[in-house]
């Protein structure tokens, strides 16, 4: 299924995104060089497309990875610059027990486990 086509050139009028569905799956190729944001914004699609939910309600900047095991949220910056957070409400730190809420910054590599 064509989802895209190029607009101008040589290529003008052939696809330049795909989907190939197979059994339960889809299969997406983007034939051409794009951006972040195109890449943001489909990925977005495909997210909501596929009804995906996140693990915990938390606000973050590209590069932080989020997890929940069992009661615990493990929040981890693995981007090369600090990053910033936005709890949905107040956490209890596991490491040191302190109580966390709002905004957050993370530095380089730097993590937290909530709950």
């Amino acid at each position: 299924k064509v989802l895209g086509e190029y607009k101008q050139d040589f290529y003008a009028g052939m696809p330049a995104v795909t989907e190939n569905a197979f059994g339960n799956g889809k299969a997406y190729y983007a034939a051409f060089r794009n951006d972040d944001d195109f890449a943001a914004d489909f990925c977005d699609m495909l997210i909501k497309a596929a009804n995906v939910s996140p693990d915990a309600p938390i606000n973050a900047d590209n590069g932080i990875l989020i997890r929940k095991r069992g009661n615990c949220i493990f929040v981890m910056n693995f981007a090369d610059t600090e990053k910033e957070i936005v709890l949905d409400r107040e956490y209890e730190d596991v490491i040191n027990g302190n109580t966390i809420s709002g905004n957050v910054t993370l530095n380089v590599c730097e993590y937290l486990v909530i709950e």
